[in-house]
């Protein structure tokens, strides 16, 4: 003869067991008003919408089970029904008069224990449970037995047996919700009560490390996330955990980002990082440029992060401020050669219509170098080259030195006696690739370079040629002292 399975019902009287039986003469009605929440309620009651409506629709076809209040007459607590009860509060808060008067069966229980074990019992067999719904009915059936044993009830073989057949589930399935609700993280246990976490995949997380939970709760999909998948990451997960270094803090262990864990459009792969980076791109979250948008950043790096940037600010903006003074250096010192070569020039008899064409410019943007009124460089005339130079050394009979307001220097051609010896291309070609002072035949001056005996690379009548006296050595000063 096979054993009779455990029931809760063995051991509540007739009065307190719910009976089938729902005829009118069981049922009565009770103010909205009168009834309240009971506080051992353990079940979720956050999605009333469907059940609104229906009820709304349809009217009221359960009646609530409850318990009177010795404690307050006329109140009712309830035993089950919570959910239809929050559906009618809100019905009734549009529609009062339809909704004032709720349906209900009154049972007795003899004490705290029994009504839960009633409450349990209710809901167990009107509800739809979830995973979580079971995994914390179970718990509370295990205290609850555990106190009926404490009176002397009798309950036979193992206890978990006993609740696997009070709840009517196997206790193999008892067992791994127990695992899940000792060892699930908080993180992932919100996502399980939520629904969104699978009751395999949670028992798979609960069965990791608590840090190894810790580092999937990291760019993981809850709604992509299996055992399987769960069971092929763990160990890497582990792994990575034991044997890295946190890029930011290096006298700490990684664990929050050595690996990463992509959601693909395909088949969900690992990344793999350098040891303490949490980065696709290979490098450390404090060294990313998109820390801010990136979901899976690691949140120890936040503080790194606004410290090296508010660095790098720093940086920049000094930058900036030596950049500017260089500039605003060289646009006064530029202006003051423009200043000076004009004052020359003119005191020679020169017009500053024929300095600004010699240069190539018009009167006015030369009247800008000279004061300096440029938004960011200011050419030298030395830029200009040496031709422009002598052609204006032709005109004014001064040196170029002396253009320049430099002591020193030679004549123009015009003033052969100032200069060295004129050269012959031909008969006594300069070093190849030396640059030099060239004139043609047509008498244009031009710096080139000889690139073979007699040949320029620009010129291309060369008649006579001179050196070019040796570049300046040591700091100048912006006067061209040394």
């Amino acid at each position: 003869m096979a054993k009779k399975a455990f029931s809760i019902a063995d051991y509540l009287s007739p009065s307190e067991v719910s009976s089938t039986d729902t005829s009118a003469e069981q049922i009565i009605r009770v103010p909205l008003d009168r009834l309240r929440e009971n506080e051992l309620n353990f079940y979720d009651t956050s999605d009333i919408q469907e059940l609104t409506a229906s009820i709304e629709l349809n009217g009221l076809i359960e009646p609530l089970i409850v318990l009177e209040e010795p404690e307050h007459p006329g109140c009712y607590r309830i035993i089950s029904g919570h959910r239809r009860y929050k559906a009618l509060s809100a019905l009734a808060a549009d529609d009062p008069d339809r909704w004032a008067n709720v349906p209900v069966i009154v049972r007795n229980p003899e004490d705290a224990v029994t009504e839960e074990l009633l409450l349990i019992e209710a809901n167990r067999a009107t509800r739809v449970m979830s995973s979580a719904d079971t995994m914390h009915q179970a718990e509370r059936y295990k205290e609850l037995l555990v106190k009926l044993k404490e009176r002397g009830v009798q309950i036979p073989g193992r206890l978990r047996n006993a609740v696997a057949e009070a709840m009517q589930i196997s206790a193999t399935r008892l067992a791994r919700l127990d695992v899940i609700r000792k060892n699930l993280i908080p993180a992932w246990m919100e996502r399980f009560e939520s629904g969104a976490l699978a009751e395999t995949a949670a028992y798979e997380l609960a069965r990791c490390k608590r840090d190894v939970q810790e580092l999937m709760t990291i760019g993981l999909k809850t709604s992509t996330l299996t055992a399987e998948r769960v069971a092929d990451l763990k160990d890497y997960a582990m792994e990575c955990l034991k044997s890295h270094t946190c890029a930011v803090d290096p006298a700490e262990k990684c664990s929050h980002g050595t690996a990463m864990w992509v959601e693909g459009k395909g088949k969900p792969y690992w990344s793999r990082c350098v040891p303490g980076h949490y980065s696709s791109a290979g490098k450390c979250c404090a060294d990313c440029r998109d820390y801010e948008k990136c979901s899976h950043a690691c949140p120890r790096a936040a503080d790194e992060v606004q410290a090296r940037r508010a660095e790098d600010r720093a940086q920049y903006e000094a930058q900036r401020a030596e950049e500017e003074r260089e500039r605003t250096a060289q646009v006064n010192a530029a202006a003051r050669q423009w200043h000076k070569i004009i004052e020359n020039l003119q005191a020679a008899g020169v017009p500053s219509a024929d300095i600004a064409a010699a240069f190539g410019l018009d009167e006015e943007t030369l009247g800008r170098y000279v004061a300096g009124d440029v938004s960011r460089h200011c050419p030298s005339p030395d830029d200009f080259g040496v031709s422009r130079l002598l052609a204006l050394s032709e005109a004014s009979g001064l040196t170029v030195n002396e253009i320049l307001g430099q002591p020193g220097g030679c004549r123009s051609a015009e003033h052969v006696g100032a200069w060295p010896e004129p050269r012959d291309p031909e008969t006594d070609p300069p070093p190849v690739g030396k640059e030099v002072l060239v004139i043609d035949r047509s008498g244009r001056y031009e710096v080139d370079s000889c690139c073979k005996q007699g040949t320029f690379l620009y010129v291309e009548a060369p008649e006579r040629w001179w050196p070019l006296p040796p570049e300046p050595s040591g700091d100048m000063d912006d006067a061209g002292k040394g």
